[in-house]
């Protein structure tokens, strides 16, 4: 960053590049230090982009970052200001454009960050919508099941609050199409032991031994994973 002239085209790579190494290490450390850097890194890098698809790395990646930021710090005001960026990246990429399922996975972690925060209904709500918009335009990658578990999670979240037995069974759904999507044993054994828990609860509410043996069966294969 410090060789590149301001006019160099490849700058706004290279403060992104920047930003995401130094969000990393904050996250890793919890170092409000590199946290305020990678947020400053990647608005700069924003300045510096030309071009839509550039544009909208930068904001996504801005909007990554006041999340990382907000989510280690306890900041609000950071998750708050995510969203607009993160709304911005998606109006630049385009409604059929492969981005828009991380974009709108992040606004999804955003939004639940900041119901996990203050209980705001309208906040998970939001989530799931962004969710299933995201899961709508899925391909088949283990990056494309963390939104799937994003959203088992949050739909549990929602049964949980609101007891509408729809939101297991989706949930219940969403978490099996994670689990076929993920490759790495500990993602593997987690969202098995979720399936667990929720075939559980399932159980509690309609008595179907069959879940009540599912249950046993996701997490005899969680303890497998670990």
């Amino acid at each position: 960053v410090r060789d590149a002239p301001a006019e160099d085209p490849q700058r706004a790579l290279f403060l992104s590049s920047l930003g995401s190494a130094l969000r990393e290490r904050g996250q890793y450390r919890r170092s409000e230090s590199d946290l305020d850097a990678a947020v400053q890194a990647h608005r700069d890098a924003l300045a510096a982009a030309a071009g839509p698809e550039v544009r909208v790395q930068a904001c996504h990646n801005l909007g990554n970052a006041l999340i990382t930021r907000g989510q280690v710090c306890g900041s609000l005001e950071d998750l708050a200001a995510a969203l607009p960026v993160l709304a911005e990246a998606a109006r630049l990429a385009g409604e059929d454009d492969p981005g828009q399922v991380s974009i709108s996975n992040s606004m999804s972690v955003a939004l639940r960050s900041r119901f996990d925060r203050l209980g705001d209904i309208e906040d998970l709500h939001a989530a799931i919508l962004h969710l299933r918009q995201a899961t709508r335009i899925l391909g088949a990658t283990e990056s494309d099941g963390n939104a799937w578990n994003n959203l088992g999670g949050s739909l549990t979240t929602r049964f949980e609050m609101l007891g509408d037995l729809a939101d297991l069974d989706a949930a219940i759904d969403a978490l099996d199409r994670a689990l076929g999507l993920a490759a790495r044993p500990s993602t593997r054994a987690s969202i098995l032991s979720n399936l667990g828990n929720a075939a559980l609860t399932r159980f509690d509410q309609r008595g179907d031994v069959a879940d009540l043996s599912s249950s046993v069966d996701y997490h005899l294969q969680a303890v497998d994973a670990t």
